[in-house]
């Protein structure tokens, strides 16, 4: 038996505990290292340029998100699409999947290349860019942006290693990816002297050197789909498919741009440059506290689709719960230990500032609203993975446009910056039960068609 149909029959019969560990701890130390790998640049830049540096960046930071939004698109779906094919022992959809992530990845990343390299300063001037936070933003995305193709691909690549069940083979990819990273950003930013454009160089040039060794990887036939690369023809159902299942992901990580685009233009028209600091730090503490969450999604993909390939429902609802209340003991205790910590975490990042008790109680109520988060993601990578897009994508759009606009308007008019970071938290809530409501609908729906 080869090492891709044990690993599908672990998921199909093995101990739900066991598989949950078996796939979250790698995924979840992927998630960690790229999380770690942000929190360094972070410290890069504040430390070799200074604070107004890693406010610029941080204003930069939404429109860095497009090249992964892409991947996300391209990655959720084409990965749904593997997982269901490999549970349902479906070849022929596996062969259409490798031609047709290429050629995504090269159309939209070209069109959003060469958009976001001509728009650059408007873009950086419309989240609220100004002075040296526009140069330093500038000069950051800019660069960042010619990347976007590989970026995009490598995100989509990853996720399809991770649609076989194979999320450690996928750990060592990102850990290449991240070793390049940090070696060459203090070489090119202290002694080479390039700025903040080193954090952006050194990323593409880890992105590149992850997608060549991954196209290595499949080019010696060490994946275990039935995949052909000699075949880069646009099959209209699997671009359908994808473009369906994996647009929930394309809004989730659009939608957080759109949100961090408003939040800093909010958060700008106080005029404060420390607040803008001060939340573009908060941000990057976030990813580092919410790096379980996303891994243990990431390792809830292939269990959900080879499962429902395989027809497997009962064990598919159990293998939920477990990823929900593991997934939230775990971000609870994380958060309380940050929370206990956060004035030094700040001062990592922010060196020359102090923080008063306010700033402090809006960043610890932002943190501890993140326990309501795992049932959240793990409910949208369930719709995804089973097909279903539309619920998942109409789910990602409410929340931002329904709650979080109008939300976080009437907050910092009545409460200023302390009712932005309130709001927020509120929003995690009511996700929660919203969320939880509609995987009950769902399961109903799947124990009938059972």
């Amino acid at each position: 038996m080869s090492e891709g149909s044990i690993q599908t029959n672990f998921i199909l019969t093995g101990n739900y505990k066991k598989v949950m560990l078996k796939l979250a701890i790698p995924a979840v130390l992927s998630m960690f290292l790229t999380a770690v790998n942000t929190f360094i640049d972070a410290i890069y830049i504040g430390q070799f340029i200074g604070e107004q540096a890693v406010a610029g960046v941080s204003l930069a930071l939404p429109l860095t998100q497009i090249a992964l939004a892409i991947g996300s698109l391209i990655g959720a779906g084409s990965s749904a699409i593997a997982s269901i094919a490999i549970g349902a022992k479906n070849i022929s959809d596996q062969k259409k999947i490798w031609g047709n992530i290429v050629n995504l990845n090269i159309v939209f990343g070209f069109i959003v290349t060469l958009l976001c390299f001509i728009f650059s300063k408007n873009l950086i001037q419309l989240i609220g860019g100004k002075g040296d936070l526009l140069k330093y933003g500038h000069e950051y995305f800019s660069v960042y942006t010619l990347g976007t193709i590989f970026i995009s691909f490598g995100a989509s690549l990853l996720a399809l290693i991770r649609s076989e069940g194979r999320i450690k083979q996928a750990l060592y990819f990102i850990l290449a990816n991240i070793s390049i990273n940090i070696a060459l950003t203090p070489i090119l930013m202290h002694y080479l002297e390039l700025g903040v454009r080193a954090a952006a160089i050194s990323t593409i040039i880890a992105n590149i050197a992850m997608c060549i060794i991954i196209v290595l990887y499949y080019a010696k036939g060490k994946s275990t789909l039935n995949i052909d690369m000699k075949s880069y023809k646009f099959d209209k159902i699997i671009i359908k498919k994808t473009l369906s299942i994996g647009m929930a992901s394309f809004l989730l990580v659009f939608m957080n741009i759109v949100q961090m685009f408003f939040l800093f233009s909010v958060i700008s028209s106080y005029n404060v440059e420390r607040e803008v600091a001060i939340y573009g730090a908060t941000g990057r503490i976030m990813l580092l506290l919410l790096t379980p969450v996303f891994g243990m999604s990431r390792a809830l993909q292939p269990v959900v689709g080879i499962n429902y390939g395989a027809k497997q429902f009962v064990r598919l609802e159990k293998h939920i719960k477990t990823f929900n209340v593991i997934g939230t003991i775990s971000i609870l205790l994380f958060s309380l230990i940050i929370t206990l910590f956060v004035n030094d975490i700040l001062g990592f990042i922010l060196p020359n500032y102090e923080f008063s008790k306010t700033e402090l109680i809006n960043v610890s109520v932002l943190i501890i609203s993140t326990i309501f988060t795992p049932l959240a993601f793990n409910s949208l990578t369930f719709l995804q993975s089973i097909g279903n897009g539309k619920t998942a994508g109409m789910l990602t759009m409410a929340r931002q446009i329904i709650f979080f606009i109008p939300g976080v308007l009437i907050a910092s008019k009545i409460w200023g910056i302390t009712g932005i970071y309130f709001s927020l938290a509120s929003f995690d809530l009511l996700l929660f039960f919203i969320c939880l409501l509609i995987l009950n609908r769902v399961f109903k729906s799947i124990k009938t068609m059972n």
